[in-house]
């Protein structure tokens, strides 16, 4: 293996035999020499079962693991992390693919800097209109956490750096949870261990639609109260700010620092909300989102 630290992509699935081989086909095709390619499926009824367990026979780098009952689309995310066994590890849809060189792209960039905590190449959406081809995945360099925290939430784009390669260490204390906007909280609370990166050498290829077709049907579909649907902006910033407050799982904070991180990123994501953007004003000036600095 060259001494090449082992990395996880873990593959989500549920009912796709008809694109998951493409899928796994990338994750295969990977040019990286240490992988481990974990096949999460949440409990198919279609013929997922048989399809993997002739690639896991056919491929040793392949673990198939099936759960016993369907845990929803985040569960099964969210299980993710703890049942890898990589240094480093990522999440792939069974609908998404990878360009060969993603992998090793990545972690190249993990590697040559310990201050990343999550690298992550371009993403394309092939079946989108040119007009509405969705902005680059952003990054967020700076060495203050704070301010890696508070810019990334003002702007998350279209998130495509969720699906980049982490540290297992850094994201498996976090995992998934069960709200809108579970993807930013994910890559929020790895973004204040680490910095985030992006490159233009490798490409993770998207499919759109599913849950995230609207914020109604993702809520509906979270089994989340209606409201959410109704004021996703609002939810968002209520459940990711509770989630600094109550849950964050790395530094031992003081309770006042936990409250000030927690109520800073309160007001940077309801001020998302167009009516409510002098929020901002109540964020230091070197943490405000950039273009509402004074």
């Amino acid at each position: 293996m060259g001494g090449a630290p082992l990395t996880s992509i873990a593959l989500l699935t549920y009912n796709r035999c008809a694109s998951l081989p493409r899928a796994l086909a990338s994750a295969r095709a990977q040019d990286y020499p240490n992988l481990e390619i974990l096949i999460l499926d949440n409990a198919s009824t279609d013929g997922t079962e048989a399809l993997c367990r002739a690639a896991a026979a056919a491929d040793p780098r392949i673990r198939y693991w099936r759960h016993p009952h369907n845990l929803g689309a985040i569960g099964n995310f969210d299980s993710a992390p703890a049942l890898a066994r990589g240094d480093y590890f990522m999440w792939l849809a069974d609908d998404d693919w990878i360009s060969r060189n993603y992998v090793s792209t990545c972690v190249e960039l993990l590697e040559a800097d310990p201050s990343v905590a999550l690298a992550a190449g371009r993403a394309e959406f092939p079946d989108e209109a040119p007009a509405k081809r969705r902005p680059a995945p952003i990054e967020e360099r700076a060495d203050r956490a704070d301010a890696r925290l508070l810019h990334y939430l003002w702007d998350p784009r279209d998130n495509s750096v969720f699906y980049g390669v982490y540290r297992r260490a850094l994201v498996a204390p976090v995992g998934m949870k069960r709200m809108l906007a579970g993807d930013w909280l994910t890559v929020a609370a790895v973004a204040t261990q680490g910095k985030l990166v992006v490159t233009d050498a490798a490409t993770v290829v998207r499919a759109s639609g599913g849950t995230s077709r609207s914020h109604r049907h993702a809520a509906r579909a979270l089994g989340l109260p209606w409201w959410h649907g109704r004021e996703p902006k609002i939810a968002t910033a209520i459940g990711i700010a509770r989630y600094f407050w109550r849950d964050y799982p790395f530094a031992d904070l003081a309770r006042h620092e936990r409250r000030r991180r927690a109520l800073r990123v309160l007001l940077v994501l309801a001020a998302r909300k167009r009516v409510l953007r002098w929020l901002l004003w109540f964020v230091p000036a070197d943490l405000r989102p950039a273009g509402r600095r004074a």
